[in-house]
């Protein structure tokens, strides 16, 4: 799998296998606090961490909503870009995507977004972030998620610096 200019507007990437793809309808559900006090906390810390009261309560009333506003407008970016794909009737078991290039800071944030609450739900250590992938499970899946999406970053980071 690549990420590649297609043109000024465009990207593509691929080719992407089935598990590929699911791994990108998920990070909505990946990026949502929801259910999760870690992965909450970790989106939106206190600034104080409870030392100044009156300064958390104004981070929350003035600060957080903007957060919890950029976090759904870039999932609601990415929901569109892959709302059809991959397309209903396949032509193989692998495919392309394409994205246009004004779209990937959005993606770029609810990857982000996306890997915090996975890390955060986790509590995945430093240690287990920068060593191998190894495990079963949920948590082994998770991690890969973590890193799937990280690389995705990586890739969108560069083309827009390129541009």
């Amino acid at each position: 799998m690549k990420v590649t200019r297609i043109d000024e507007q465009t990207i593509a990437i691929g080719p992407l296998d089935l598990f590929s793809t699911e791994l990108l309808h998920q990070i909505h559900l990946s990026a949502n606090p929801e259910g999760s006090r870690a992965a909450r906390e970790r989106l939106y810390p206190s600034p104080t961490h409870g030392e100044d009261a009156d300064f958390d309560q104004d981070w929350n009333d003035y600060v957080e909503p903007d957060l919890v506003d950029m976090f759904a407008t870039s999932i609601e970016v990415i929901e569109s870009d892959i709302a059809d794909f991959p397309p209903a009737r396949p032509a193989a078991d692998h495919h392309t995507l394409h994205l246009p290039i004004k779209n990937l800071e959005a993606w770029i944030h609810g990857l982000n977004q996306a890997r915090l609450a996975l890390a955060a739900r986790h509590g995945f250590t430093e240690k287990e972030m920068d060593g191998p992938l190894t495990g079963e499970g949920l948590d082994a899946l998770a991690l890969f998620q973590v890193h799937f999406y990280g690389w995705l970053q990586e890739c969108f980071l560069r083309v827009l610096r390129d541009e």
